[in-house]
């Protein structure tokens, strides 16, 4: 278990991530409001299934997040049961991918793909649910290109949409 009250976690390039969790059943990550966590490599949190010398996963994290801050960039969870949060008051910016293995991602919060200008694919391994106050934040080019929420599971929003009008 990790309890983020704050301050600001930033990895580092290349492979490295703001917070890596190498193996371990069942994990869960806090992150409250006011804590900013992100990565100059874009891999903001990572979580492994933890394997062996030889390799070999023995076993498969279930790794849960619930944001109330702000997450900059992707997150991988792994093949498990992974889930984030994103709270009222978290602000989550993706990068190009969410995995969150065969898990959900569900928002109260703000989730903005790619950023403002910065067109994006965000890639969810999972499924998204975002609730009555959720904002999904998009840029939208009319006649050409717009940031894209493509999920593997289902996806539901009953919140709103806002549009960075580029």
């Amino acid at each position: 278990t990790i309890n983020l009250h704050s301050g600001t976690i930033a990895g580092g390039a290349a492979a490295g991530a703001g917070i890596f969790l190498d193996g371990g059943k069942n994990n869960a990550i806090t992150i409250d409001a006011g804590v900013t966590v992100s990565a100059l490599s874009g891999l903001a949190i990572k979580g492994t299934d933890g394997v062996d010398q030889n390799n070999v996963a023995r076993v498969i994290g279930n790794t849960m997040i619930a944001n109330a801050g702000t997450i900059f960039g992707d997150v991988d969870l792994g093949a498990g049961v992974g889930g984030l949060n994103n709270q009222a008051t978290g602000i989550f910016t993706t990068g190009q991918a969410v995995n969150l293995g065969s898990g959900t991602m569900t928002s109260a919060g703000r989730i903005d793909l790619g950023g403002i200008n910065n067109i994006v694919t965000t890639a969810l391994t999972g499924s998204f649910v975002q609730g009555q106050t959720g904002v999904l934040a998009v840029d939208a080019v009319f006649g050409g290109k717009s940031d894209v929420l493509a999920a593997t599971g289902t996806a539901t929003a009953v919140g709103r949409i806002g549009a960075d009008l580029a």
